[in-house]
């Protein structure tokens, strides 16, 4: 969410936002120079909806993905996760992005 790629999307490039996802991957992997790691991957329906939390998250509070990342970064998503996860999608932004040390706390 930090890459050139990410800002040319958000800044509403049409060359970049009118690609397929296939064409965008490559142009990823090319512009950025990204380069997939091994490692563990998430599973499940977490991806899904961490990525539709991130979306709604930049769109409510019309940030850029670099500071939506900035001020809810992946770790701290992906630890909030269990005790957000079944909440209304909008009430886990509004949860999130009003009380991250309160919530933080809750998840151990």
């Amino acid at each position: 969410m930090k890459s050139k790629t990410r800002r040319f999307i958000d800044d509403g490039q049409p060359y970049v936002n009118t690609m397929d996802p296939v064409t965008l991957w490559e142009y990823f992997q090319k512009a950025d120079g990204y380069k997939v790691k091994k490692g563990k991957t998430l599973f499940g329906f977490v991806p899904e909806w961490m990525g539709e939390f991130y979306a709604l998250f930049q769109w409510e509070n019309k940030l850029s993905s670099e500071e939506t990342i900035r001020q809810v970064p992946f770790d701290f998503l992906k630890k909030a996760y269990p005790g957000v996860h079944d909440l209304d999608l909008r009430l886990a932004v509004d949860k999130v992005g009003g009380n991250q040390h309160d919530l933080f706390s809750q998840c151990g």
